[in-house]
């Protein structure tokens, strides 16, 4: 073989008659006449897909500010319920400080007129807020008012020990009354 027979062109092979890598077959392929409507279907589907994505992130976003919403209207329900309860402790604590002054033990007294007097204010104050001012506020009274925000957390502390207290109380009660009103009198519940 001549440097000739290397180097001459002879329809895309080699002297070794093998098809070069790097040259493009002369042969149309059918895949490049029809690319067009392909890349245009492709196109319009892309547009569709990228169309139905951000309508559905809106939707989310609507869902999700609609949701953010409700919750934010059940918390100051919420809040109010226990503005009340407050409240009603403020009062009675005002009370218990009455009897106190009138009895031997006027500084017990005055000093639990002081804590219910600023219950009272507190509930008042925390009426119709949002969580973060109610958070804010109790920061606040808790720094002006240590003593009654003490108070506040014994009071709070001993209402949640109930609550849990009574509501596993009532729960294991429905459980039990489950169980013998689900059975017939005098069967046995395992043999059916």
């Amino acid at each position: 073989m001549t440097e000739r027979d290397l180097t001459s062109d002879r329809g895309g092979a080699t002297a070794s008659g093998y098809p070069r890598f790097h040259e493009t077959p002369e042969t149309p392929n059918p895949d490049q006449t029809s690319s067009t409507p392909a890349k245009s279907a492709t196109g319009e589907l892309a547009g569709k897909v990228t169309d139905d994505i951000e309508s559905m992130k809106q939707t989310a976003k609507d869902q999700l500010s609609g949701a953010a919403e409700k919750a934010n209207e059940v918390a100051v329900a919420q809040n109010n319920v226990i503005a009340s309860k407050l409240g009603g402790v403020a009062a009675a604590m005002e009370k218990v400080a009455a009897e106190l002054e009138q009895g031997d033990q006027r500084d017990i007294g005055r000093l639990t007129r002081t804590v219910g007097s600023n219950m009272r204010t507190f509930s008042d104050d925390i009426k119709d807020r949002s969580l973060g001012e109610v958070a804010q506020m109790a920061e606040d009274f808790g720094r002006k008012q240590p003593l009654a925000f003490l108070g506040l957390a014994a009071i709070a502390g001993l209402a949640a020990s109930r609550f849990l207290t009574a509501s596993a109380d009532r729960q294991a009660s429905a459980s039990s009354a489950s169980d013998t009103t689900s059975s017939p009198i005098g069967e046995d519940r395992f043999n059916g």
